[in-house]
């Protein structure tokens, strides 16, 4: 059931950020506000092609974010709330631009805090 705990938060989470209507590609579903040690993001752009990611750096979905073995990095969620991620943690924002948003954690360990009290 501890497992479950956090996979829970990051649904009920998920459930407040802002889906898009068609044809707003591009738009952040999440902005980096604090980077230390190895961040690094890719892009619609640039899939799987790792660049430094800096601090106000907006995350738009399809597009991820990853830290190194000394990195950690927090995200401001436009709908409210935020995540925190430890070391050598991979997440990306997917789903389609009419839906609400995905979390994929593709390793590591992160932290969701959530902006509702939430009924699990």
């Amino acid at each position: 059931m501890t497992r479950l705990l956090p996979l829970l938060l990051l649904t009920c989470l998920l459930a407040v950020l802002p889906g898009c209507g068609r044809g707003c590609s591009g738009q952040a579903v999440a902005v980096l506000t604090t980077v230390q040690g190895t961040v690094e993001r890719d892009t619609l752009a640039a899939l799987e092609q790792w660049q430094a990611a800096p601090v106000d750096a907006g995350i738009s979905l399809g597009e991820a974010v990853r830290t190194g073995a000394n990195g950690r990095a927090q995200l401001r969620l436009n709908g409210g709330g935020g995540l925190r991620m430890g070391a050598n943690a991979l997440v990306r924002f997917g789903g389609r631009p009419d839906e609400t948003p995905t979390i994929e954690l593709g390793g590591g360990e992160i932290e969701v805090d959530a902006v509702e009290a939430l009924d699990i």
